[in-house]
């Protein structure tokens, strides 16, 4: 039977028929459910021992394997409150005259990102069980209405069976012991016999069951109570379900939070309705001609807000990297995913993830891990490029902010991991280009890698700038030097003229060698490449690596397309080749959310891996924003450039409420009657200042219509055969900025809108 599956939250809207049961995912920041939209909850998750280090499973030996299982294998669906899993599976049924009538296939499902509903129709019930999850506490809600269809009454019962499985997430290093199940005062309590102060769950209704029943299950302990009904023709019953899960303070804990809690299930559902709304609808807002994208871009948001995880005390607040496997809390998966954060001022979790992976790279004296356990062990202690990455990354939060205090801390950790770690472990020659895996983890390159060097060099121009914000210009013309001489060492060593194109990799002697990877995209996104070479590389790169989908992982060998690929490329674009182009290949990453589970960015295009994936959305956002409206911000000098780069077949764009520092600015560009482009300062505190920096033809007039046109500065700049016109100028809260280009003229006025009040609010 063909299910019908819904998307509905706000202005995010989707419909389809499906054949297949598809997975769902609903979150708060400390508890999730993963399950399958007909109500079941499939075995989930392939990650074993050994895999992500190159070893199969087969030849691990046995000392080598943990005591208690390490992997996950199956296991990653269900009731998680990390680092424990609580619940295996739940689910409902309503007996009537000896007939059983198990909801596990649903007709309809809704997914409101914020919780989800399944819909069950048949011999005059319709039953629809509501799940979501608490935002800020590890509390799991299933209320369940039950509606009477018939002209008559109806007598019977309804079955609450749930299978228990508290379990240590993967590699946590944490015991795993028999689960302890027993029934109090209309509830079950289960706990882990070698954790009972520590890890429980406890779960039932408001009502008293008439009969509880436990038992056993492929060895996990499962618990049915059944509840008598007795509806009237076209009455309906309502009972709300409540899961507790506790991973510090044990069962006493659960079930007084599952007293405070269970009489509140439907506020708490408005609650929580009303975070994903103010988190997606408000703040940062996005509009253009092209309706897709102006539903892709909240789509973004609200799927940012889901993977929003709190694993304290044992990691901290960081973003699932992607679902179901990759709950982990990942270093490069972070790193591509900070700008995306920041342009939508999801500034928060960003600097949290920040501060958690510094933490960790304090005691590793600068390496950034790569993948670090829910239960805070590091399982895979980082790659070639994941340090610089880091550091690339906290440079991104540090523009948006100017937070000082932020950069003070994490500074040491950057300039130690970047010019003493990676040299000192990965660069075996001593020639500057680091040895070892990068992004692309595949066997048969040369051990030096073009993302791991341009990384790498990107990094150490991000220390130079780190360096002048915190006052230091020895080190700034220090780092400076290094990194332009490393600019010019790539340009020189990787390059192959006749290919026009980077080598993905060098051999032992140094000698260049095309592999086909992705990576060759990385120098224009880093900016390594000179405009000439950048255009060229691009221009085969389309031709050669670029499907109906997106970037391919590898040419002529690896077909599938990664959302990370595609992303890179995209920005890449945006710096230095086509708009038009760069905006196609984000449409590429959004046309993920129409595939599989609808409203959720994937793993590969159209669809694969992950049914859920941090850096799509995230690389996505930054395209939007960054790319199109060809962002630099400098909060800490109150700055904010502004390049459009808006696709020709769009007519208009519009950012607004965009967050630099402590100033808030709207953006819109609008192509009707000439090129229209407009800054306006909403709300801050004192000047702000901004440069516009617009594409003309060679000899376009300029006119300034201010007061003082000193004001408004104003030069002509010529970059790789492309011609601009300059203003930078300064802005009082307010104020809006307007330039409009039509034959051959630019026309500049500073206009003054109707105040708001806010102007000293500091946004």
């Amino acid at each position: 039977m063909a299910r019908e599956q819904i998307l509905d939250f706000g202005t995010i809207k989707g419909r389809r028929l499906d054949d297949i049961d598809l997975l769902y995912f609903i979150s708060g920041k400390r508890l999730y459910e993963i399950g399958s939209q007909s109500g079941e909850y499939p075995p989930l998750g392939w990650r074993r021992p050994g895999f992500l280090v190159g070893k199969p499973i087969g030849v691990v030996g046995a000392a080598e394997r943990p005591e208690q299982a390490a992997h996950l294998l199956s296991e990653m669906g269900g009731v998680w409150a990390h680092p424990t899993k609580a619940i295996e599976s739940f689910y409902f049924s309503i007996t009537e005259d000896d007939e059983t009538w198990v909801l596990k296939n649903s007709d309809t499902f809704v997914n409101h990102l914020a919780y989800v509903d399944f819909v069950f129709k048949r011999n005059g019930f319709e039953v629809t069980r509501t799940d979501f999850v608490v935002e800020d506490l590890p509390a799991l809600f299933a209320l369940v209405r039950i509606v009477n269809r018939r002209e008559h009454a109806a007598l019977f019962k309804l079955n609450f069976l749930t299978m228990v499985n508290i379990l240590p997430s993967w590699f946590s290093g944490l015991p795993n012991g028999d689960d302890i199940v027993f029934y109090d005062n209309g509830r079950a309590i289960a706990y882990d016999s070698k954790r009972p102060e520590h890890w429980a769950v406890v779960f039932g209704t408001k009502a008293r069951p008439e009969s509880e029943q436990f038992g056993e299950q492929d060895g996990r302990k499962t618990v049915k109570f059944t509840y008598g009904i007795n509806l009237g023709a076209g009455e309906e019953a309502f009972l709300p379900f409540l899961f507790i899960a506790e991973n510090q303070r044990g069962y006493p804990e659960a079930i007084h939070r599952f007293n405070l809690l269970i009489g509140q299930g439907q506020q708490l559902l408005q609650d929580k309705i009303a975070y994903y709304e103010e988190k997606v609808f408000s703040g940062v807002r996005f509009d253009c001609s092209d309706p897709w994208h102006t539903m892709a871009f909240y789509t973004a948001k609200a799927n940012l807000v889901m993977l929003t995880a709190d694993v304290t005390p044992y990691v901290g607040r960081y973003l699932y990297a992607g679902i179901p496997e990759y709950v982990q809390f990942f270093g490069t998966d972070t790193a591509y995913s900070i700008p995306g954060l920041m342009v939508v001022d999801y500034w928060d979790i960003a600097k949290d993830a920040l501060l958690g992976l510094a933490s960790y790279g304090d005691k590793l004296c600068g390496r950034i891990p790569h993948e670090i356990s829910t239960g805070g062990r590091v399982f895979h202690p980082g790659n070639t490029q994941e340090t610089p990455q880091y550091t690339i990354a906290a440079w991104n939060y540090f523009k948006w902010t100017g937070d000082r205090v932020f950069l003070e801390d994490v500074y040491p950790i950057c300039a130690m991991g970047v010019l003493d770690y990676v040299p000192a472990h990965w660069d075996v020659d001593l020639d500057y280009y680091p040895d070892g895996n990068g992004v692309v983890e595949r066997t048969g390159m040369g051990s030096e890698k073009l993302d791991s060097i341009c990384y790498f060099t990107r990094a150490i121009y991000c220390l130079a700038d780190m360096a002048e914000a915190l006052g230091s210009a020895s080190d700034r013309e220090r780092y400076l030097q290094l990194a332009d001489d490393l600019k010019d060492a790539i340009n020189a060593d990787w390059w192959i003229e006749e290919d026009a194109l980077y080598a993905d990799s060098l051999n032992d002697d140094h000698s260049p060698r095309s592999d086909g990877h992705w990576t060759i995209a990385v120098p224009m996104e880093t900016g390594m490449a000179p405009p000439d070479r950048a255009v060229r590389s691009l221009e085969r790169i389309r031709r050669e690596w670029v499907n109906r989908w997106g970037m391919v992982h590898t040419k002529d060998k690896e077909d599938f397309v990664w959302t990370l690929p595609t992303g890179v490329l995209a920005m890449a674009e945006f710096r230095y080749g086509d708009p038009d182009f760069a905006v196609r290949l984000l449409r590429n990453i959004t046309e993920t959310t129409e595939t599989g589970t609808l409203g959720t960015y994937k793993e590969l295009i159209p669809e694969g891996l992950s049914f859920m994936q941090l850096w799509s959305p995230a690389m996505y956002l930054q395209g939007l924003i960054e790319g199109v409206f060809g962002l630099r911000p400098e909060a800490k000098d109150n700055f904010l450039e502004v390049s459009p780069k808006i696709p020709s077949y769009w007519e208009h764009a519009e950012i607004e409420n965009l967050r630099v520092g402590e100033h808030r600015v709207s953006i819109f560009c609008d192509r009707t009657q000439g090129e229209k482009t407009s800054v306006a300062y909403v709300s801050g505190r004192g000047r702000f200042k901004c440069r516009l920096k617009l594409p003309v033809e060679a000899q376009t007039r300029v006119l300034r219509k201010v007061k003082n046109k000193e004001m408004v500065k104003c030069r002509k700049e010529t970059v790789a055969g492309r011609h601009y016109v300059v203003f930078d100028f300064e802005m009082e809260p307010a104020q809006r900025v307007e330039a409009t280009y039509v034959r051959g003229k630019v026309t500049l006025e500073i206009k003054q809108e109707a105040s708001d009040g806010n102007e000293g609010s500091g946004g």
